[in-house]
């Protein structure tokens, strides 16, 4: 295993207030979000790698947390999106980020639902796994 540190950045949508985040990394809790009060949420930490972080979305209500004008128009949205991410500062380019999450059974970076995102942390080497999504071309180790 790896020590890497991590920096991830989102995008929150207001509209009756933020939507609330329980993050789990290795299963355990480490961030319980749910007085954000900023459109902007930044988490910097460490951890182990590989590893799966969890997203779980909760605090949308489906009646009342999207508002659309009379010409279908959304005007407010309850919502998270995935902004940046990076691993001991390398950061993953943008048009890329949505190959790392996964939103409701598919590759998404925009979270507005209560439902449960992941971001797996699988390549044995962290720099190579973000070198080979970000499309850099790099040499493997001889064998």
């Amino acid at each position: 295993m790896n020590q890497v540190k991590l920096s991830i950045e989102f995008e929150m949508g207001y509209c009756n207030g933020y939507m609330h985040c329980r993050i789990l990394n290795h299963d355990e809790e480490i961030f319980d979000i749910k007085n954000n009060e900023d459109e902007i949420l930044k988490l910097d930490f460490a951890t182990d790698w590989p590893t799966t972080l969890k997203f779980q979305l909760t605090n949308k209500d489906v009646n009342n947390d999207t508002v659309i004008d009379k010409n279908g128009k959304i005007l407010y949205n309850k919502f998270m999106r995935l902004k940046k991410f990076a691993v001991n500062n390398l950061p993953l380019i943008e048009p890329n980020l949505y190959k790392i999450s996964v939103f409701a059974g598919k590759n998404e970076i925009f979270w507005d639902r209560n439902d449960t995102a992941t971001i797996e942390l699988t390549e044995d080497n962290p720099t190579r796994w973000l070198l080979s999504l970000n499309n850099v071309i790099y040499l493997r180790d001889a064998e």
